[in-house]
């Protein structure tokens, strides 16, 4: 009968020593094989047709990994800072503090609620509309330019409009009896013209007084309201920077994900 008997392994020593004894076993040969550490790692990984990982292998994967997820954060991080900071700023004031249904009677005075600035600077008042009938309605608040149609109509809408500060004693007017002139026109969604202009202090409460001295019934019965709202110099820079960050967080969010995933897809079939 034969006896095998394994002694002496040892990988830090890199080689592999068998001793194999003659049947009745006196006298014993001893075969060493050399092998290097490369090769009985590569024998070890291989058991019953398994893949296993070697300890250098191991140690590259999660290294490789973590890196990939770390440059994936940083993508991630870079892309979502810009835009959280602008949408910060963009939220940071009321930019309309009133938008305000109102009851326009010819011949009376009506006056707005009460609202607050939050910012010191400039604020524009105007009347709003709904588009019943826009071009008509456009003609009517004074829009005419390059408006053959408007020839045949009246003006539709003749008033002063007064700021008042509740701040001051008495509410003292900051703006008084101001004639509308047409000049500003606009609106999404609506039909729009601006009455005019107002500096305003943060904190300080202001209402708006409409002195009527005639408007058009189509106006009347296109649901008027009253609108303040900052000066777009304050507010409309923030809008192209949300546009603009916004397309930088995609395309740097999609970077990171895709470093991310790619390290997870490399360490599962590595």
């Amino acid at each position: 009968m034969y006896f095998f008997e394994t002694k002496n392994y040892s990988l830090a020593q890199q080689g592999l020593a068998v001793e194999r004894p003659q049947l009745g076993g006196e006298t014993r040969h001893t075969c060493k094989v050399a092998l290097s550490e490369t090769s009985v790692v590569r024998s070890a990984n291989t058991v019953s047709g398994s893949r296993y990982l070697s300890p250098t292998a191991a140690g590259i994967i999660p290294s490789m990994s973590k890196s990939g997820a770390v440059v994936g954060a940083v993508l991630i991080l870079i892309a979502i800072l810009p835009y959280a900071y602008v949408q910060t700023r963009l939220h940071s004031h009321n930019w309309e503090p009133l938008i305000s249904p109102i009851m326009l009677s010819p011949g009376e005075e009506t006056k707005s609620a009460e609202f607050k600035a939050d910012l010191s600077g400039t604020y524009v008042v105007s009347l709003t509309f709904a588009p019943m009938n826009v071009a008509h309605e456009e003609c009517l608040v004074g829009d005419r330019l390059f408006k053959d149609d408007c020839a045949s109509l009246g003006n539709g809408l003749d008033l002063d409009w007064t700021v008042i500060s509740s701040n001051s004693s008495g509410g003292r007017p900051i703006v008084d009896r101001k004639l509308y002139v047409p000049g500003s026109f606009g609106g999404v969604g609506v039909v729009a013209t601006t009455l005019g202009t107002f500096d305003a202090r943060e904190g300080d409460r202001y209402s708006i007084l409409l002195h009527i001295r005639n408007i058009a019934p189509e106006l009347r019965a296109a649901s008027p309201k009253i609108r303040v709202e900052a000066h777009r110099i304050y507010w409309e820079k923030w809008v192209i920077f949300a546009q603009l960050t916004l397309m930088f967080a995609v395309v740097f969010g999609v970077g990171g994900v895709s470093v991310v995933w790619w390290s997870m897809f490399k360490q599962r079939n590595a």
